[in-house]
């Protein structure tokens, strides 16, 4: 059975999201989202769906995002 073209797909912008939050997360403190979409390089009607796709991540538990952070994993701890 034939897969769905992968270009443009959903598969494909979580991988885009992934990773640039594994690129830019080694610190623990994750990233700001607003740096996240410049990264995405995203038109705006682009950027709705990621935002989408972003909180299915943290649904299944493979990010986090908290105010205007975001980031791989678990969210930091607060100091």
């Amino acid at each position: 059975r034939a897969q769905p073209a992968f270009a443009g797909s959903d598969r494909e912008w979580r991988g885009r999201l992934l990773a640039v939050l594994r690129a830019h997360g080694g610190d623990g403190r994750g990233m700001a989202t607003r740096s996240l979409w410049r990264a995405l390089a995203a038109p705006s009607p682009d950027r709705a769906r990621a935002r989408t796709l972003l909180d299915a991540l943290v649904v299944d538990g493979l990010a986090w995002r908290e105010g205007s952070r975001c980031g791989l994993g678990e969210p930091p701890v607060p100091r």
